[in-house]
């Protein structure tokens, strides 16, 4: 380079940051330049930074113009879970869920002051997560229910399965009232991820179990109604209020909704949130029905799920959720509904089963031909199968029947299945059937069906004849029906003997 004054520009990532020049009294390890502004090479934005400039002489080497980047700081998060601490020891143990829900709260300290940063809600297995946090101190406050029983903090070894919240008192938000409960500051350093925060209650001794069941009826190819039903499992009244959010995935558009008296159903974004202000009775039950349009070509399936929650801990979280699909038909496409009904009946003298299915068309539409399949369980081992109109087949415990012809409108076709059964005394088995048509169904609600029969006690009274192998638990009319007339037939026939007697002893 020939003599004369230079200066250097550094074209750095556009969102850089730049270090402070000239910091501390060696030129040769401080920063020298300042940023410029964006410039553009190549359709590619850079950040220019730019030195002032300097004077080199003939045969000078200058060495000390240097840039420096500060580099990004890595986001830090701190999470873990809310439980059920279904023995009440503080510490997670096998089987005690998570608690849905559960508004859980982010503060940051400052100056000694815990001041808010944000929040978030327990997923449908307890857990939450806050992320892209800054380096810094934080505590976490977790909104119990008003008279939620706080598990006992810092019990046990394991940071990662204890409950780390104590109870501060009570808050009050939109007129619900909920326990505060918070931990002890910790500290968060850059790119860290502290997954041991978590806050157990211990359910009250005498627990509540709501459920929810949906189903699905299509109307027509472009009207879908569901059924959302919520059932108070428990001996005393669920404490609201009783949320229900109906999930409605994209392509279903909600038109109408009928609940009962005291339920409110307000549209939020895709979802229908449905909700009771006041408590939900003991062993009561409410059906919420949805209608929606449908708009998404012939042949997709859609899913729409729904959830319940109280505001109490409950026994078990796994029935706050359930699911209803449709296959979407064609505009033009005829809609039919097959049903499914079976039972057992006596075995025969080797010990055998014999399954009886019927299959009925309670549409006013015909079905194309209906097939049905039977997962024996591994104590059942398929013999024969016989019906009219039925070809079966068994693939090891499978067992697929396919009937001739399509079913009509109105019309019931049956066949029963043979089985031997393979198990101790004194076991339950439960045998399902599923009905399934090419043709568009209104509903798959009723395209199953089960049967049940327990295997007999090897105790035996003296005197006694051999039982049967098999008692049958189930859908056993025609038995109990029989044993009824044989009852009635006796007792008719005592009457009968007592009258002639009288009337001997009279003569006499």
């Amino acid at each position: 380079m020939e003599p004369g004054d230079y200066c250097i520009k550094f074209l750095l990532p556009e969102d850089a940051v730049v270090s402070p020049a000239d910091a501390g009294s060696d030129d040769g390890a401080d920063s020298d330049g300042v940023a410029e502004g964006d410039v553009v090479r190549d359709g590619v934005t850079y950040l220019a930074v730019k030195t002032v400039a300097t004077t080199l002489d003939a045969g000078e080497q200058d060495l000390t113009w240097d840039q420096g980047i500060v580099p990004p700081v890595l986001p830090a998060s701190i999470g873990d879970r809310v439980w059920s601490d279904v023995d009440g020891d503080g510490v997670q143990g096998d089987g005690e869920p998570g608690i849905p829900g559960v508004i859980v709260v982010l503060e940051r300290v400052v100056d000694g002051e815990q001041v808010y940063v944000t929040e978030t809600v327990t997923d449908a297995d307890g857990e939450y997560l806050f992320e892209g946090l800054e380096p810094g101190d934080y505590c976490i406050k977790f909104l119990l229910p008003e008279d939620a029983v706080v598990s006992p903090a810092d019990a046990g070894s394991d940071d990662g399965a204890d409950s780390d919240g104590v109870a501060e008192g009570d808050v009050v938000r939109d007129g619900v009232t909920y326990l505060a409960v918070k931990t002890v500051a910790t500290t968060l350093d850059a790119g860290e991820q502290d997954l041991t925060w978590d806050q157990g209650a211990v359910p009250p001794k005498d627990p509540v179990d709501v459920q929810i069941s949906k189903t699905v009826e299509l109307v027509s190819p472009s009207v879908a109604e569901w059924t959302l039903t919520v059932k108070n499992l428990s001996d005393r009244a669920a404490k609201g209020p009783i949320v229900v959010i109906d999930q409605m995935p994209a392509g279903l558009i909600y038109t109408d909704a009928q609940a009962p008296d005291g339920w409110v159903c307000t549209p939020d974004g895709r979802d229908l949130d449905c909700i009771l202000d006041g408590d939900l009775p003991a062993n009561a039950e409410a059906t919420i029905v949805v209608e929606t349009s449908v708009d998404v070509p012939a042949g997709t399936k859609l899913t729409n799920n729904a959830t319940v929650a109280g505001a109490e801990t409950e026994v078990t979280n796994d029935n706050n959720a359930d699911d209803a699909s449709i296959s979407v038909p064609a505009d033009d496409e005829p809609i039919t509904d097959l049903a499914i009904s079976k039972s057992a009946r006596n075995a025969d003298s080797a010990g055998n089963v014999f399954w009886d299915i019927e299959v009925t068309n309670i549409s006013e539409v015909d079905a194309a031909i209906p097939k049905v399949t039977d997962q024996l369980p591994a104590t059942l081992h398929f013999v024969s199968a016989a019906g009219n109109g039925w070809k079966c087949d068994d693939d090891g415990q499978l067992v697929t029947c396919d009937a001739d012809e399509p079913l009509v409108a109105g019309a019931s076709v049956s066949f029963t299945i043979e089985t031997s059964v393979d198990a101790e005394p004194g076991t339950v088995i439960t045998n399902s059937a599923i009905v399934s048509t090419a043709s568009v169904e209104r509903t798959e609600e009723n395209n199953s069906s089960s049967a049940q029969i327990s295997t007999a006690d090897e105790s035996q009274p003296i005197g006694q004849a051999p039982r049967s192998p098999v008692a049958f638990t189930g859908a056993n009319s025609l038995r109990i029906a029989l044993a009824g007339m044989v009852l009635m037939l006796v007792g008719i026939l005592l009457v009968v003997v007592r009258h002639h007697t009288r009337r001997d002893t009279g003569a006499r």
